[in-house]
């Protein structure tokens, strides 16, 4: 998983350079305890699938790191799209 795309917002408030960040892996703006088992848990997630019961608007606490390497508590927000073969 690797960053795509950065808002203005994100490379004030974070310190990163953009030409710095996209296309970087994803873990590097976790902390060493949410990276040591994010892609387990991931997986499991995928593996299970999704709960139907969700709103089409899902918001989740995430605790990024800034490039100083401090914690940056931080709404991830995100729509779930719905199709005929289910949710993505």
């Amino acid at each position: 998983m690797n960053i795509t795309k950065v808002s203005n917002y994100f490379t004030k408030n974070f310190g990163y350079d953009r030409n710095d960040i996209i296309n970087s892996p994803l873990q590097i703006l976790m902390t060493p305890t949410i990276r040591k088992v994010h892609s387990q848990v991931f997986m499991k997630w995928v593996k299970d699938g999704r709960n139907n019961n969700e709103d089409l608007y899902i918001i989740k606490k995430v605790y990024p790191l800034t490039k100083k390497g401090y914690i940056n508590p931080s709404f991830k927000f995100y729509k779930a799209y719905l199709r005929l073969e289910g949710d993505i």
